[in-house]
């Protein structure tokens, strides 16, 4: 789980190195991810913050080692009965932080708390392993890959505007035909990350539809706490090669994968590359345009 607070927890670092990355709101507006490693495991991933039960929700889907600090009430609690999941939670380890033979987790002196955790999953997968803990995952056949369109075929630009709540959370990719990427924008500026400096730039956007509700059950110290949709049927679009599609997204229930559909029931076929998951509550909003 990485956090977006503006501006204490930007740039963040790791984001790069993620196979694909969610993001949805986490309370008051305020959006979070989480990034999901495959082929790249990079040494240091952060700030590390909290999990939430729709984000527990895609992670037990996928048979994740599930890195977070901490969570709300009913994400801590609904953890303790994911089998699939492999829970590595920074609170239990508080009291150890800084101890050499438990190194998860630290926190950076550049940064002010509650905005400074960071993780290293090289360690975390390593010690799931001693642990016999199967690291392998479930996700990757669930993204079939196809090949990329050739220049000729592509648009020149495209915009895309997802908006979460207010200007600091609002999000932008802009459709780039040469290397076929879309480059991020976060708050009105390039979203960057943190260990190179270097402009995030998915290969896919996923804007997945979903319904928002008060949640509350999150506990009394986050009593903005919502329940964003992750189970069920509703509407997705696409972003690749500079031009959108639209299907549908399917999650049977909080075990099952999430399945990405195209407009006729089958699995929508992704570029190479990293993938950006950003699942629009209702109160939210989108908007495309396309390029040339």
């Amino acid at each position: 789980m990485v956090e977006n607070y503006s501006p204490d927890a930007r740039p963040q670092t790791g984001l790069s190195s993620a196979s694909l990355v969610f993001e949805t709101d986490a309370e008051d507006g305020i959006t979070r991810f989480m990034a999901v490693y495959l082929e790249d495991v990079p040494p240091v991933v952060g700030p590390v913050r909290s999990a939430r039960v729709y984000f527990d929700d895609w992670a037990n889907g996928m048979g994740a080692i599930f890195v977070h600090a901490g969570g709300n009430d009913d994400a801590l609690a609904q953890l303790w009965h994911m089998p699939k999941i492999a829970d590595v939670n920074e609170v239990r380890w508080e009291d150890q932080n800084y101890n050499p033979t438990v190194p998860f987790f630290a926190r950076s002196p550049a940064r002010v708390i509650p905005h400074n955790m960071y993780a290293f999953p090289p360690m975390v997968v390593a010690f799931e392993a001693h642990r016999h803990i199967a690291v392998a995952g479930t996700y990757p056949d669930a993204l079939p890959h196809k090949i990329p369109s050739s220049p000729l075929h592509r648009p020149h630009g495209g915009v895309l505007d997802i908006n979460f709540s207010w200007s600091d959370y609002a999000v932008q990719y802009r459709y780039d035909r040469a290397s076929n990427r879309y480059f991020r924008y976060m708050g009105g500026v390039p979203h960057l990350e943190a260990s190179t400096g270097h402009q995030l730039a998915p290969s896919n956007v996923v804007v997945l539809t979903a319904n928002i509700a008060p949640d509350p059950y999150g506990g009394p110290s986050n009593p903005g706490a919502v329940y964003v949709q992750s189970t069920g049927t509703n509407a997705a679009y696409y972003f690749r090669d500079g031009k959108e599609f639209k299907g549908t997204w399917t999650k049977w229930h909080e075990g099952s994968r999430l399945l990405l559909l195209d407009d006729h029931g089958h699995a929508f076929k992704f570029n190479p590359g990293q993938t950006w998951i950003e699942v629009l509550p209702s109160n939210g909003s989108m908007s495309w345009t396309p390029g040339t």
